[in-house]
Formats: structure tokens, C-alpha cells, sequence
């Protein structure tokens, strides 16, 4: 995995740094899933894939963050809405993933950036792709009552290797609510 850093500001000068997670390219969503990954031409189910994925230096980065947050995306071409639901279902998948086995102390977020619709050069490289990737963001450093989602949309708009928010067709955030007495994890609107 690359790990990209950055840092946004809130509309109030907050500072939030990020710290970017991106899977190579050899491991992505199967096209138009919502709970299977490829990784090396193999299929993970999804029962396998958070104690293949993260682990060793991973899981340390990500025990250590301040909060988390699932980005995903669909490269479903035939609906924005299509993707935007495939994304989201996504993330949520993902994000119940990370909330069995990071400290429950860490909020989980989810975003769902809808479809990745414009190609973004610097940012798609031989080893990473934004399009139907697997992409964790950590809040490393945040100011006190700094809006994340607001500096995340900073971060992501200045001019370096991670595509623009404008390059997506959504960007909701969610928080990801651990519901320990039914045993599953669900997704529920929250404050960012």
C-alpha cells in the first residue's frame, strides 16, 4: 500500500493532516461489487479480506489514528446513482471491516464519492488507481472542533497526486456506528 499525506483547512482556518492509505492496483473492487475485492487476480470474500488486508505495519498506522474514514468510489459507467449506491454500499463494507478490528475508541467514517468520472493524470499512476480502489484516510492531526470533511475536501482540491473532490460525483460522509449488542455494525448520518 502507498501512503500519501496531507493537510486541509476547515472554512475557519482548522488544520486537519491526513494521512492517505492507497492499495496498489492489484487490489481493487470486482467490477460493480459491493463485498468482493481482487487482490492479485484472486477473489477475497469478505470474511477474509480485513485479516489479509490489514495487517503488520497497516494496522498499526491505522491503530493509531485519530479517526477513520473509507473512501470509496465505483467506476459503474451506466448510472451515477448506480455508482453512488455501489460506492456507498462500499464503504460501509469496509468500515465494518476496520470496526472489528481497530480499537473502538477510533470513530470510523464512511465517504462515498460516487462515481470517479474524470481521469486525474498525477494522481493514477503504475502503482495506484482512484477508480474502483480500496482507500482508508486517517486523521493524523486535527485542530480542536475543525470540520474533517471540510479539510478533507482542502486537502484533496490543492494541486498534488490526489484527485480533486470536483472529479467525483459525490461526497457524503457518514459516521459508521458500531452496534456491539446485535453483533453487526451499521451506518447512520452524523456530525463529521
Amino acid at each position: 500500500a502507498v501512503l500519501r499525506t496531507a493537510s486541509g483547512v476547515d472554512h475557519r482556518g482548522r488544520e486537519v493532516v491526513f494521512e492517505f492509505l492507497i492499495f496498489p492496483r492489484n487490489v481493487h473492487w470486482e467490477r460493480n461489487a459491493t463485498d468482493t475485492l481482487i487482490v492479485n487476480k484472486r477473489r477475497i470474500e469478505p470474511n477474509e479480506a480485513a485479516n489479509e488486508l490489514f495487517t503488520g505495519k497497516i494496522k498499526q498506522r491505522l491503530d493509531s489514528a485519530k479517526s477513520i474514514l473509507v473512501l470509496a468510489s465505483s467506476a459503474n459507467t451506466t448510472s451515477q446513482t448506480l455508482a453512488a449506491q455501489i460506492a456507498g454500499k462500499r464503504a460501509a463494507m469496509v468500515a465494518g471491516w476496520l470496526a472489528g478490528i481497530v480499537p473502538a475508541s477510533i470513530p470510523i467514517f464512511e465517504l462515498n464519492v460516487g462515481h470517479y468520472h474524470t481521469h486525474c493524470a498525477r494522481c493514477d499512476t503504475n502503482d495506484i488507481t482512484w477508480r474502483d480502489a480500496l482507500i482508508v484516510v486517517m486523521v493524523r492531526q486535527k485542530e480542536w472542533r475543525a470540520s474533517v470533511g471540510v479539510a478533507l475536501k482542502d486537502a484533496m482540491a490543492k494541486p498534488r497526486n490526489l484527485p480533486s473532490p470536483s472529479r467525483f460525483s459525490a461526497f457524503a460522509i457518514v459516521r459508521h456506528t458500531r452496534n456491539s449488542a446485535a453483533g453487526q455494525d451499521a451506518s447512520s448520518t452524523g456530525d463529521k
